[in-house]
């Protein structure tokens, strides 16, 4: 049976403590003792790990976490504040909750330069910073890059054959010790961040001890394949005499769901499966440390506190997190309440927003009806009992409903969204990560259950399979049976009318991809499927007339607008054009596509020096990209024979030597490249 807890002390105690004020579980003990937990000018070393659930050992022998574990001290009862990459990420980066630091759904607005992460205080106290990650929803583009000297995202964005391609391990594992080795006198602070063992597909070992869970042989064998990089990179630190002082810190950022509730992947359920993540914290070896585990519910906003305490370097703002250190002396005196949040129903599926507290071995949830849970503390039991307990069922809603009001009055403005190029834009497709959308009217009023939900995202998981291995005909059969069964889903009916234009027949799949905008008009994919789709077959009055009105509601959609600009332009309203690229950096700052947009205009007008410009502002954030290098080389030799006509040989040979500057710059990295080498040799005849 579970325990039970006395309600009248642990709520006369919140009430004493200033219920509304929110941080509800400060330490109780008084004023700190001498710790004995601080190793100043500690380099440390941060791990995270998608998909690594809490109960990971359950699944397969896993040689090089058991020896880390075996070294460390493990927080059994840890939880992720969501089980969302980034969300997550960011709570670790910055210390607060989703609600806090704004960052809530899979793809979001940056996070704001405000909001100070744990690499900038480390930077601002002398550390050399580095950080080496792997999954798309990472890309310096949303913003935790802030405070790295060093932020290796350049594999994170790759698509291979259609199908997503994050960093491997392998890829992480090399690129940290490459970054390490180049370490001499300072302190670090490194992040290392491995994507998601079940997006792992490539090697399937068999392992003699996999769990009973659907897929979990596929769990296993990727995992397997995650040790062994981590602990070739722990191996890597023990030769070179490295990890004996270091402060490392490893921990799940989510779980993943093997079929629990019928969910398989992370978001659908704030569930056992999905937010127990494992947590384990090395000391410097030699120095006085705590032994044992730690089976205290914590959270990963507390990693920050954490490893800024135990480096002597203060935090600034409580914020929402407590200091494990404060767990290891045993301070903490009352049992916390942790809040936990999943945004992708509503997102996604057109579902609820879920919501809950996790205080002790309960868990209170909101979302799909509320539901209060008994976690059991060991965590190979059966997980996600329900209680039948009125009164502290009530207690925690109430609780709950003021935390949640009183992070919402706090919570962070996000920073206008950094530009999002077709390439990138792609990868997050491809990797079924879809723009995330606040519906004002939510599919969930309109009879979004929760079994319908499950079997949505397993048709829509299923779907995205077979188009990605090129099974065209058996991925719309499926859509076609979904649809006929369920003629009001828009996701199934728009990914239909998808299905239908890449198999050649436009007609259908505009009749499917209206119908799906007339259903769900909230979803800025839909308007913009659409009227690519008309561009594709000439009709440009009809997809500016789409994007008109897409724009009309998604008026902060930088993606949208330059869509809408471009059409324009292709429609011959360059007025029109430069109006919305022009509103889309207001909205952006620098956003590529607009700026070239712009540059394009202004080419077009015989305007070569503003084309120059706004072409140098692109290379200035990304000096790698070739088209761009070729677009502004080609803009100079068509501004230096403009001179040239015009009797002004000697600006017009100063571009020309520009134009040379930049095709020659192109074929060092690109030998065979045409549109180079072909405007190398006509400044080469001008001059």
């Amino acid at each position: 049976m579970p325990r039970r807890i006395n309600l009248k002390s642990i709520f006369l105690a919140i009430l004493l403590a200033g219920f509304a004020a929110w941080p509800v579980f400060r330490i109780l003990s008084g004023p700190h003792r001498e710790s004995s937990f601080i190793y100043p000018g500690a380099s440390v070393i941060l791990v995270t790990v998608e998909g690594l659930r809490g109960d990971f050992s359950r699944f397969t022998a896993v040689p090089g976490l058991e020896s880390f574990e075996r070294d460390a001290i493990s927080f059994r009862a840890a939880v992720t504040p969501s089980p969302l990459t980034l969300p997550a990420h960011a709570s670790v980066m910055t210390g607060d909750y989703p609600p806090r630091h704004g960052l809530r759904g899979m793809v979001s607005a940056p996070l704001p330069q405000a909001r100070v992460t744990l690499a900038e205080v480390f930077h601002q106290s002398g550390y050399r910073t580095g950080a080496i990650v792997s999954s798309p929803l990472l890309d310096h583009r949303f913003g935790l890059d802030q405070g790295f000297d060093h932020f290796d995202d350049s594999r994170s964005i790759r698509v291979r054959r259609s199908e997503c391609a994050p960093g491997s391990p392998e890829w992480v594992s090399r690129r940290a010790i490459e970054w390490l080795r180049e370490q001499k006198d300072k302190p670090f602070f490194l992040w290392i961040q491995y994507t998601a063992p079940f997006l792992e597909a490539g090697v399937q070992k068999e392992s003699s001890r996999l769990h009973s869970l659907p897929g979990s042989g596929h769990y296993a064998s990727t995992l397997l394949r995650l040790d062994e990089q981590i602990g070739a990179f722990f191996h890597f630190l023990r030769r070179n005499d490295l990890y004996d002082p270091l402060i490392i810190l490893l921990a799940g950022v989510h779980g993943e769901g093997l079929g629990e509730q019928g969910e398989t992947g992370h978001g659908l359920f704030l569930g056992e499966a999905t937010v127990h993540v494992p947590l384990f914290l090395k000391l410097p070896a030699g120095q006085v440390r705590a032994t044992g585990d730690i089976t205290e519910p914590v959270s990963l906003v507390d990693l920050r506190s954490t490893l800024l305490g135990l480096t002597a370097i203060p935090d600034g703002h409580p914020g929402d997190r407590i200091s494990l250190i404060s767990y290891l002396q045993g301070e903490i005196g009352m049992e916390r309440m942790i809040y936990l949040e999943s945004t992708y129903p509503e997102d996604q599926l057109g579902g609820p927003f879920l919501r809950g507290l996790r205080m002790g071995s309960y868990l209170f949830l909101e979302g799909w009806g509320e539901k209060l849970q008994y976690l059991p503390a060991d965590s190979e039991e059966s997980a996600d009992q329900l209680v039948w307990d009125p009164e502290l069922e009530g207690k925690l809603r109430a609780s709950l409903a003021t935390i949640s009001a009183g992070m919402e009055a706090d919570a962070a403005i996000p920073g206008p969204p950094r530009f999002l190029d077709r390439e990138f834009s792609r990868t997050l497709r491809s990797c079924g990560f879809l723009e995330r959308v606040r519906a004002p009217v939510p599919a969930f009023s309109r009879g979004m259950t929760l079994t319908r939900a499950v079997g949505l995202q397993a048709r829509l998981t299923r779907v995205r399979q077979l188009l990605a291995g090129g099974a065209v005909r058996r991925a719309e059969k499926i859509l076609q049976e979904a649809v006929a069964n369920d003629p009001g889903n828009g996701p199934m009916i728009h990914l239909l009318g998808l299905v239908r234009w890449q198999r050649g027949d436009p007609e259908d799949a505009e009749t499917f991809l209206s119908a799906a905008l007339e259903i769900d008009p909230h979803r800025p994919a839909f308007y913009r499927d659409l009227a690519l789709l008309h561009r594709q077959t000439g009709n440009l009055t009809a997809a500016v007339h789409v994007l008109e009105k897409g724009v009309g509601r998604h008026r902060d959609s930088v993606p949208m607008r330059t869509l809408l600009a471009s059409t324009l332009a292709l429609a011959g309203d360059t007025l029109g054009a430069g109006t919305h690229f022009q509103a889309a950096l207001r909205l952006s700052g620098n956003h590529r596509e607009a700026l070239r947009g712009l540059a394009d205009l202004a080419r077009g007008k015989g305007n070569f020096p503003l084309a120059a410009e706004r072409l140098r502002e692109i290379l200035a954030r990304n000096p790698a990209l070739v088209e761009t290098r070729v677009a502004l080389g080609q803009v100079l030799l068509e501004k230096g024979e403009f001179e040239l006509l015009q009797g002004q040989p000697q600006t017009a040979r100063q571009s020309l030597i520009e134009a040379m500057g930049e095709f020659r710059s192109v074929l060092l990295r690109e030998p065979d490249h045409p549109g180079a080498a072909e405007g190398l040799d006509r400044a080469r005849q001008d001059l």
